[in-house]
């Protein structure tokens, strides 16, 4: 199969095992480059309570970044990072890169607050992007650089 016309394809399967169930999904991205993400907390409580997610507009399966009632709360260091499960995702070239943020404070109870970005890849450099999610103030930064084989 010629690579050059191929589609961005999803395979899903599930593996199963005595204790636990995985669902995987695998993509192969065409022209891919390389996003590193950085979520920073710029004004808020001292741990961020929701979650975040990521897909591009071609593979629509999240992606989970984050999710503090699964991980429990990350409490944030002095440069106020959030501690993510995964910063490094591939997009292709003439994709969008979407962010899903869901902020509450700590309560359980309180009210959810979702908030949807995206990015536009670059050959390289970064993007930042500063949103106001709930009672969180935060900026996304996306550090791009090339996958491509010489």
């Amino acid at each position: 199969m010629d690579v050059g016309l191929m589609y961005s394809v999803i395979k899903r399967t599930t593996s199963v095992s005595r204790l636990s169930k995985v669902d995987l999904i695998f993509a192969y991205v065409k022209k891919a480059l390389e996003g590193t993400i950085e979520i920073r907390v710029l004004s808020g409580p001292d741990a961020f309570y929701g979650n975040i997610s990521a897909c591009t507009t071609e593979v629509p399966s999240h992606i989970l970044l984050y999710d503090s009632d699964v991980h429990g709360a990350n409490t944030l260091g002095n440069d106020r990072v959030i501690q993510l499960l995964r910063r490094v995702v591939a997009v292709s070239v003439d994709q969008m890169l979407i962010f899903h943020i869901n902020a509450r404070n700590s309560d359980q109870d309180a009210n959810i607050n979702h908030y949807i970005c995206d990015f536009t890849p670059l050959m390289k450099g970064s993007d930042k992007l500063e949103i106001t999610c709930g009672v969180y103030k935060l900026q996304i930064k996306v550090t791009w650089s090339t996958l491509l084989l010489k």
